[in-house]
């Protein structure tokens, strides 16, 4: 089990409730890795009562692996055929297919119900927010995290 922890399938299940959370919206792989560290992490940028992977001292230096795990596991889902993917002149959308929704339906479990009402709050915060501002947002919760150690 640890071994899953912090694993690229850890990480596509998670992408598979946000995405589902994100209700058919496309978007790109920096929203989804940023959406995801503040719902992980909620209760440290003031959204939700609890971080759900606890407070860990070095939390916020997993801000900077998550793209690249995120990454890996969109191409994972992708070619399973659960998430599909839009390229544009700046990158890539992804958004959940027909089967994608079926399939992350039937999660259900504590942490999965914990995962979505956390990301539902965040989305909801975060709503008209840019990709830029959401990102200087933890950025500066880092910086500010580096400056109490």
């Amino acid at each position: 089990m640890e071994r899953a922890l912090g694993s690229t399938h850890e990480v596509s299940l998670r992408m598979l409730l946000l995405l589902e959370m994100l209700d058919g919206k496309k978007v790109t792989v920096d929203m989804l890795a940023a959406i995801d560290f503040i719902t992980v992490y909620g209760h440290d940028f003031e959204i939700t009562e609890d971080n759900l992977h606890g407070n860990g001292t070095y939390r916020f230096g997993e801000f900077a692996l998550r793209r690249d795990l995120v990454k890996d596991a969109l191409r994972l889902l992708v070619v399973e055929g659960i998430v599909s993917v839009t390229p544009q002149k700046r990158g890539f959308l992804y958004q959940l297919t027909f089967a994608g929704i079926d399939f992350s339906s039937g999660f259900e479990c504590d942490y999965s119900d914990d995962y979505r009402f956390a990301s539902e709050t965040v989305i909801r915060r975060l709503n008209g927010k840019s990709e830029h501002e959401i990102t200087r947002m933890i950025n500066q919760r880092v910086l500010s995290s580096l400056q109490r150690s």
